[in-house]
């Protein structure tokens, strides 16, 4: 996630709210909601990509908008993120009965299926795999990826090309926050 943002010269330290909140939106996903056993975890794990996409494009927008700086704007908003998930674990996903600050158990059918039977390997693993290969593809085999490299080497140069930086530096951000949320 990181790497993507990154390419484009951008650095956002917002990957670590994004997964956290990413994380606290799968779990909701998937404590409030009742799906079959093989959508619910797909659909858990992209709505978590969905919110950290939201979340890391923020100051990724500043810094089109207002010329903000991205790294100081990135890690004040994962403050804010730490304070929102604590906030929504506590009084939305916290199993009062439990005698600690923990969510409630997790049903079967939002758990990955388990490569490995009897251990914790479970199917994240060639998701993970998935993931940069598809990320390998986007950078070095697509137009959208030598836009992020390019404006990454020399934004005045792409400007001059033609590319739209600041179009390029969002998307990053997006593909990037959708990775560290997921």
């Amino acid at each position: 996630a990181v790497s993507i943002m990154f390419s484009s010269a951008q650095f956002n330290l917002g990957a670590e709210g994004a997964f956290f909140l990413g994380g606290i939106a799968s779990t909701f996903v998937a404590v409030k909601w009742a799906l079959p056993s093989v959508v619910h975890p797909v659909v858990a794990i992209f709505i978590g990509g969905i919110v950290g996409a939201f979340f890391c494009v923020i100051p990724s927008y500043l810094k089109v908008k207002w010329n903000a700086t991205e790294l100081v704007s990135s890690l004040m908003l994962n403050y804010v993120a730490f304070f929102l998930g604590l906030f929504v674990i506590n009084y939305y996903l916290r199993d009062i009965n439990a005698g600690a600050m923990v969510s409630f158990k997790l049903p079967e059918t939002s758990k990955l299926v388990k490569m490995i039977p009897g251990t914790r390997v479970h199917f994240g693993i060639l998701i993970a795999i998935g993931a940069v290969i598809i990320v390998y593809y986007l950078m070095f085999r697509t137009r959208w990826g030598y836009r992020i490299r390019l404006t990454g080497l020399n934004s005045s140069f792409a400007k001059y090309s033609g590319i739209k930086t600041a179009s390029v530096v969002i998307l990053a951000q997006l593909i990037g926050g959708f990775i560290a949320g997921s």
